[in-house]
């Protein structure tokens, strides 16, 4: 019987820190990974240490997420 891993979640792009003006848009794309399967991947952040903001990445509503072992779920979102 195997333990269970802690899941891993990165960013992988843009890949390097990076600075916009209040007007541009920033691509991210995030990976999360687990050996049970990944449900859910929120991204929460904040802004000059304003209040904290929550954006459902992935909800578990794609099939494959529910029966691929191990998992990888990737996503990619523009902010603008």
């Amino acid at each position: 019987m195997l333990t269970d891993q802690p899941p891993t979640v990165s960013f992988t792009k843009p890949g390097r820190d990076t600075s916009a003006s209040p007007i541009e848009e920033v691509f991210l794309e995030a990976k999360a990974e687990d050996d049970y399967g990944v449900k859910t991947l929120d991204l929460v952040y904040s802004i000059n240490g304003g209040a904290e903001k929550i954006v459902k990445l992935f909800d578990g509503t794609n099939a494959d997420a529910r029966t691929c072992r191990p998992a990888t779920r990737s996503t990619s979102r523009s902010w603008a």
